[in-house]
């Protein structure tokens, strides 16, 4: 308990320094010309509006805080989260430096994304089916989950079996993506509602910690109904970890906003609930905990015919932001409260779920 303690206060500290000191630096850059800004004063004002690159900084100080005070070496589980998250954050700010620059087309941009989530993604899966315990439990199963492993496992399959449950965890990757980049133009929307879905694995993967197979204080009943899940204990550090520096985020996110996610941030966001999700075993769950991410698409985006025939693919932002204020109504911050409200009643819907299913076991 101590350790996660100390992780989430350097997270928390480091993310909010990290964002003090770079917007220090973005606002002295824009009281010079252009050519009289150093180096690092260009740097700060591209981060602003790619804020990942921060957060992963603080959730990576936050992690080696743990390690440093629990003596431990890092365990299978924190290295894939740790890589997943460092390789989505570099394809994000990527994209970012691209759209900033206006460099390439549209359609470049998205095959940079979508290409590199993929190819992201997939090493995530076959790390994430590797690495047994002493048990034989990787971090990930070949099994489709929704509280718990289904019945049909991919690897029974053999060669084809593994080829198929790298792609469907792939695709649980980019999908998280895809789903935090919708909104991620809205001040504090995205960060807010990733928020209350980590708050929900927080249970779920605090519960598989206390009601993991590994634990010998368990009663024979418990022994009937625990989780054969890989590293609870890390899961739980990570997401504990990852809530403190978006706590701190969400401080200058905003309305009106000061630092912007960037898809570096949607990427780092969407991919790190993929992950919880793989590894917690709890897949299909995450698609009701992202829930308020379709609404919010169904609700922004118009049918994708009339984008298409008015020329606009993707919808741009404006355009998307003065649609959800028709329908919604009331201000951008009236708007993004009420996403959140919702994607909290979603969030406490699964953890209801996840609780009962482990009762009526």
């Amino acid at each position: 308990m101590n350790n996660v303690i100390w992780g989430s206060a350097v997270s928390f500290a480091a993310a909010f320094a990290l964002i003090f000191a770079t917007l220090r630096m973005g606002k002295r850059s824009t009281s010079r010309a252009q050519p009289n800004r150093s180096l690092i004063e260009r740097v700060a004002n591209v981060v602003l509006s790619s804020g990942g690159v921060l957060l992963f900084l603080a959730v990576l100080l936050g992690y080696v805080a743990v390690l440093l005070a629990s003596g431990k070496t890092i365990a299978p589980s924190g290295l894939l989260f740790m890589a997943l998250l460092a390789g989505l954050t570099l394809i994000g700010f990527g994209v970012d430096l691209l759209d900033g620059r206006k460099k390439g087309s549209p359609r470049t941009r998205r095959l940079v994304k979508f290409g590199g989530q993929c190819v992201v993604g997939l090493a995530f899966a076959i790390g994430a089916l590797n690495f047994p315990n002493a048990r034989g439990w990787t971090p990930a199963s070949g099994h489709i989950s929704f509280l718990g492993n289904l019945r049909f496992d991919f690897l029974s399959l053999g060669a084809i079996g593994l080829l198929a449950a790298s792609i469907w965890i792939s695709s649980i990757v980019v999908g998280g993506g895809y789903a935090v980049s919708i909104v991620k133009s809205y001040d504090g929307l995205a960060a807010g509602a990733v928020s209350t879905a980590l708050v929900a694995y927080l249970f779920v993967t605090g519960w598989q910690y206390a009601q993991s197979c590994l634990n010998l204080n368990l009663t024979p009943l418990g022994l009937s109904r625990c989780y054969p899940t890989r590293d609870p204990e890390i899961l739980t550090e990570m997401t504990v970890i990852l809530l403190a520096a978006l706590t701190a985020f969400i401080w200058w996110n905003t309305h009106p906003a000061q630092i912007r996610l960037g898809e570096s941030g949607a990427l780092l966001l969407g991919g790190s609930l993929a992950a919880l999700a793989v590894m917690t075993h709890t897949e299909l769950l995450l698609v009701g905990l992202g829930g308020a991410f379709a609404v919010f698409a169904r609700v922004a985006l118009p049918p994708r015919s009339a984008r298409i025939r008015s020329g606009q693919m993707p919808l741009p932002a404006a355009d998307s932001t003065r649609r959800v204020m028709r329908i919604v109504g009331g201000s951008e911050v009236t708007i993004v409260v009420r996403f959140w409200i919702v994607a909290g009643l979603l969030a406490g819907a699964a953890i209801a779920i996840f609780y009962s299913a482990w009762a009526y076991r």
